[in-house]
C-alpha cells in the first residue's frame, strides 16, 4: 500500500490516508485533466462524453485504489465520481462557482467516506 511509503503514516494512518486521497483528487481533477477532458466529458459534447467522463473517473478510481491498497474503493470512487461529475455537467448543482463548490465538497466527502469504510467506522455495503 502506498501509505507504507510515508513514515508518519504509521503514526497517523487515518489522517495520512485522507491527505493522500486529497492529493490524489487534486492530481486527478487538475494536473491530469486536460482542457479537452473538461469540455468533452459533458453530454453537451456529443456521443464521446461517456468515454471521456469514464476515463476521467477511471483515473480517480485508480488513484484511490493505489492509495488505499484496495480495488473495491477504486471502483466505488469511479462510480461516485461519474455520478457527481455527470450531475454537475447537466446542471443539477446550479451554475458557476456554486456548482464547482458543491462538486468539490461531494468529492471530498467521498474521500472521507472511503477512509471511514477502510477503518470500519462505516460498513462497506457488500
Amino acid at each position: 500500500m502506498i501509505l507504507d511509503l510515508f513514515p508518519l503514516a504509521a503514526d497517523y494512518p487515518i489522517l495520512s490516508a485522507f491527505l493522500l486521497l486529497l492529493v490524489g483528487h487534486a492530481l486527478g481533477d487538475y494536473a491530469l485533466q486536460t482542457e479537452f477532458m473538461v469540455e468533452a466529458k459533458s453530454p453537451r459534447a456529443g456521443s464521446i462524453w461517456p468515454w471521456v467522463l469514464g476515463s476521467h473517473c477511471l483515473i480517480h478510481g485508480f488513484l484511490v485504489a493505489i492509495i488505499l491498497g484496495n480495488p473495491i474503493f477504486g471502483i466505488l470512487e469511479l462510480a461516485a465520481h461519474f455520478v457527481i461529475d455527470l450531475a454537475k455537467s447537466v446542471g443539477l448543482f446550479g451554475r458557476g462557482d456554486v456548482s464547482f463548490h458543491i462538486d468539490q465538497i461531494l468529492h471530498i466527502g467521498c474521500k472521507a467516506l472511503w477512509v471511514a469504510m477502510m477503518i470500519g467506522a462505516v460498513p462497506v455495503p457488500f
